[in-house]
């Protein structure tokens, strides 16, 4: 399982904000909050919310970019988002604004997450979610409430509104299960903050793109409901290791990567830890005019189709193994809108049917044990997973 600039354009620029907002602010009297169009803060959602279903909901997975135009720090306090009437739909404040926020090539400390000086980035990783498809908004306006200090010390808050973004109603490309009939653990799936892939932000051709934002990673249980069997170490004792990858849906085969030698579970990496190594050896499979099914960590050798090949939905691929950045024998499957495993923005698909089992909590804690399911299991159809949760994929639909 994976664990895992722009710049002002110039100083009189830079210069020219800080005269301003220390000019118009001025006005307003220590804490008093202002709803004002002259923040200093850049909003941006680079690629438009899409609806995808899932645990009987609908939801909308996407990222807001924050970059700061200010002369000073600029500290994020609160991000409302609601819909284009301005009636509210979620706020993030406190703890839970700073869980879902990722500073590009920076790790600061917690706290220090949401303090931006000139020019500096955050990404905010929101998820929402509606229980009626009526209820999901036409388009998003983000007020975001930032604080910054005069020279003598006096607190000055500022709100500003985004322009309004609008939510793409493009339906979820609907395949079939890339994996053959069982009991399967669909781990590392999206979720509310930087969890599961999302935190897959790539720069790729000048753009930063999130090209695993519903990425799931597939591990087959045997028939006791375990994932390994005898020691962990060697990659036949886990039950997903050799499982045949099927084609999700018709299509032709556009990109491949072969040759990568395997890993042993829990030593270092076969390979070095690069972005060129870290899918290992894979597929990526074109399913539509711009989406891309990608398969990856597959056993070297096993891939049974070469660039350019046509493909029948249920056609064997290859065979789940374990090579790139992984920890153990896994199947990582997402779905992109270019023709690349890396470059592209990760779109979302659902399945045809499956039966929900029940979550899956520890990956460490299970290793040596049986699963127990918890609560009631039954079908659902057209819907993608959330998060970690045990699913058995039906013989009808691995044609």
């Amino acid at each position: 399982m994976e664990k895992r600039t722009t710049y002002a354009f110039g100083l009189l620029l830079v210069l020219g904000l800080c005269f301003t907002l220390g000019s118009l602010a001025g006005k307003a009297s220590p804490q008093e909050i202002r709803n004002v169009p002259y923040i200093p803060l850049i909003q941006d959602v680079s690629y438009a919310p899409a609806v995808v279903a899932a645990g009987g909901q609908y939801h909308l997975i996407y990222e807001l970019h924050l970059t700061s135009v200010f002369g000073r720090d600029l500290t994020l306090r609160r991000l409302e988002i609601m819909n284009s009437r301005n009636a509210a739909v979620k706020a993030y404040d406190g703890k839970e604004l700073f869980r879902c926020l990722v500073r590009p090539g920076r790790q600061p400390d917690p706290e220090e997450k949401g303090v931006l000086g000139s020019g500096a980035r955050a990404v905010a990783f929101l998820m929402l979610s509606f229980g009626d498809s009526a209820q999901i908004p036409d388009a998003l306006i983000h007020r975001v409430t930032v604080v910054y200090a005069r020279p003598n010390g006096e607190q000055v808050v500022l709100q500003g509104d985004s322009r309004p973004f609008p939510v793409s109603r493009k339906e979820a490309v609907v395949i079939g299960p890339p994996v053959r009939p069982g009991v399967w653990l669909a781990g590392n799936g999206p979720g509310d903050g930087p969890v599961g892939h999302r935190l897959s932000m790539q720069a790729w051709n000048g753009r930063l793109v999130v090209n695993q934002r519903y990425a799931l990673d597939f591990m087959k249980f045997g028939e006791d409901n375990r994932l390994v069997r005898g020691e962990n170490a060697a990659n036949p004792n886990w039950t997903s290791y050799g499982q045949e990858i099927l084609a999700v849906a018709d299509g032709e085969v556009v990109e491949i990567k072969d040759g990568v030698v395997e890993n042993t579970p829990g030593e270092k990496y076969a390979v070095p830890n690069t972005l060129e190594n870290a899918a290992g050896n894979f597929i990526v499979l074109k399913i539509g005019s711009d989406a891309f099914a990608a398969y990856s960590h597959l056993q070297p050798k096993s891939l049974r189709v070469k660039a350019g090949d046509r493909v029948r939905k249920g056609q064997v691929l290859g065979l789940i193994g374990n090579s790139g950045i992984s920890d153990a024998p896994h199947l990582h499957f997402h779905v992109i809108d270019a023709a690349s495993f890396f470059g592209g923005e990760s779109v979302p698909y659902v399945f045809e049917e499956f039966e929900l089992l029940g979550p899956f909590l520890n990956l460490d804690e299970n290793i040596d044990k049986s699963w127990v399911p918890q609560g009631p299991a039954g079908k659902r159809r057209k819907e993608i997973l959330l998060g970690d949760h045990v699913i058995r994929i039906l013989q009808e639909f691995a044609r």
